[in-house]
């Protein structure tokens, strides 16, 4: 299948509203997943979360697709496609730390294979990924080299994302000039490879960076039309970030009547759209609005509308941002304790804030010079280039060893429980700031100590290494099992209620109580007993883990070899 020719699911062809793009890249991953024929269960997921995605419903497209994944078949290139739709899905709902994680595991494949071109697209995401989390030496190594080998591979237009988010580093820099010039690069980009998506993001980006270098006329052309593209393909909340940036300049300019317009605009625009950020900014912008205009208790709703959601997605630049703004309404207010309060509080989080950003500037320009200095090494001493790459990769490998060692248990393969009390709170806290489920499972193995006593020690150790491989097999792979001690086992399920994970803790339960446990021992059966809890908004670690253990001592007093659920 050619990129020219339509998307048949779905009955839409790529002349419609949907960004071309969009439908290039789903055929793309079409291609690299070798798709058969027909389109039911995983292929029919598979390809309406991505329409969902190339029809910017994110939050539909990451539903689409995490149910997918638990019916993914086993192959790499098909689990590497989907990988790659789930970050966009992720990276455009702002979770840029998952987005990365999908991203890794699609280039790991990619590398795998190999297949360079495909490898090299996915580390413009994840460079993107990186930038988006200021982590600007690593995502300025991915960018710059996503950039280098798409040219080299013959698609420079496939490398605007990359340039788009290796400009935002140098803005983030002060290099403006450098900035402006990597704009125009990817703009030229993106014309080549169709893309009117990111066309209209650089367009944004580009105009944004006239209007702080002073050149206010030309940030309006180029923002206006990032608006125009932006709009044509229905991406919401991007050309209302457009639209506010514009309201700001004509606020700036004493054009209130058209500001006001233009902020109203930016508002229906992106609660249309799904970007948690965008919101945020609309809505502190929709603040300082009320405030010059004399409306103090609006901008009062509107600021602490933003305020909460920033401080909830933990975005702390939005936080510092949205407290100077809040500063200025109550000075307006003649509120002047308020206005102290609100300015203490901006200046502590921008410290704190731009002290790590500093230190990234440094990191990053130091990146620079190395990558410089590694290409021409690269060229002078091939050879030993070799050796060392050879010995890199022994120390990287001993080093992985020494990690894996560090986060598994010795006998199953699991996550050991020192990795399980580190990420069950990460995973509870995420789940809180964006509104997801999240489920736990503990599972214990029925009359194990009989096991150990009529079969022997050996045989028990056996029995929880197959049940900790039933587990592997029937999990999805952004699951967490671990060993929680002796023989009892704990799953994180992200993204998973209650009732879906007492389908997988049914599942898993049957898997178990079906295995030839005979092979290990004359008429050996092993059954299990599972309880389910689901995350609620009051509870800490502690108290969903209780309810878990409470539901599986339920499953036990009701006769084991079953699934109860708090």
């Amino acid at each position: 299948m050619t990129s020219s020719s339509p998307l048949e699911h779905g009955g839409v062809a790529e002349t419609d509203v949907t960004p071309f793009v969009s439908w290039q890249r789903a055929v793309r991953r079409r291609e690299r997943a070798d798709v058969p024929a027909g389109e039911t269960g995983f292929w029919a997921s598979f390809f309406a979360g991505t329409r969902a995605l190339a029809t910017f419903d994110e939050p539909r497209a990451l539903e689409l697709l995490l149910q997918a994944e638990v019916d993914c078949p086993d192959d790499l290139a098909v689990r590497a496609a989907l990988n790659e739709s789930l970050g966009e899905a992720r990276f455009l709902l702002n979770d840029y730390a998952l987005a990365a994680a999908h991203f890794r595991s699609a280039q790991q494949v990619w590398r795998e294979l190999p297949q360079p071109l495909w490898d090299a697209e996915v580390r413009g995401w994840l460079g993107a990924c990186l930038v988006q989390q200021g982590e600007y030496r690593d995502g300025f190594e991915q960018l710059q080299s996503a950039i280098d080998d798409l040219t080299q591979l013959g698609n420079p237009g496939r490398a605007a994302r990359a340039l788009n988010y290796l400009a935002i580093v140098y803005e983030e820099l002060g290099d403006l000039a450098k900035a402006r010039l990597t704009y125009t690069r990817a703009l030229i980009a993106a014309g080549e490879d169709g893309d009117r998506d990111m066309e209209g993001r650089v367009l944004a980006n580009h105009g944004e960076a006239h209007v702080i270098a002073g050149d206010v006329a030309a940030g309006l052309l180029l923002l206006e039309r990032a608006v125009e593209v932006l709009r044509s393909i229905q991406a919401h909340w991007h050309y209302g970030w457009c639209q506010l940036a514009i309201g700001r300049v004509l606020l700036q300019q004493g054009g209130e009547a058209r500001a006001r317009a233009q902020y109203e605009a930016a508002l229906e625009a992106v609660e249309r759209g799904h970007s948690p950020r965008a919101r945020v900014e609309v809505y502190a912008g929709m603040g300082e609005l009320h405030s010059r205009c004399g409306r103090h208790d609006e901008a009062r709703v509107w600021l602490d509308r933003a305020l909460e959601l920033a401080r909830r997605l933990n975005i702390r630049r939005e936080v510092f941002k949205t407290h100077r703004l809040y500063a200025e309404a109550r000075k307006r207010a003649r509120d002047f304790e308020g206005a102290l309060h609100h300015h203490e509080q901006f200046h502590e989080v921008r410290a704190e804030v731009f002290d790590q950003v500093a230190r990234q500037r440094i990191e990053t320009l130091r990146a620079e010079l190395e990558l410089e200095r590694v290409k021409q090494a690269r060229e002078l001493e091939r050879v030993r280039n070799e050796e060392l790459t050879a010995r890199y990769a022994e120390l990287e490998a001993q080093a992985n060893t020494l990690t894996h060692l560090s986060q598994r248990d010795g006998l199953t393969g699991l996550f050991n429980r020192r990795h399980f009390d580190e990420v069950l709170p990460v995973e509870l806290a995420r789940a809180r700031s964006f509104g997801q489920r999240l489920s736990v499972v503990l599972l214990d193995i029925d009359h194990f100590k009989r096991i150990n006593d009529g079969f022997s020690h050996l045989t028990g150790d056996a029995v929880l290494k197959q049940v900790a491989a039933v587990l592997q097999r029937e999990l999805r792979t952004s699951d967490l099992a671990a060993r929680y001690g002796g023989e009892e086992l704990v799953l994180v399920l992200p993204h998973t209620s209650l009732d879906g994970a007492r389908i997988a803790a049914e599942k898993v339960r049957a898997a178990i109580a079906g295995a030839a446990w005979s092979q290990l021992g004359p008429g050996l059966k092993v059954t299990a007993s599972l309880g389910v809890a689901e995350a609620r908004a009051d509870d800490t670690v502690l108290t969903l883990v209780r309810r878990a253990d409470q539901a599986l001592y339920a499953a036990k007093q009701a006769g084991r070899d079953r699934v109860r659920a708090a």
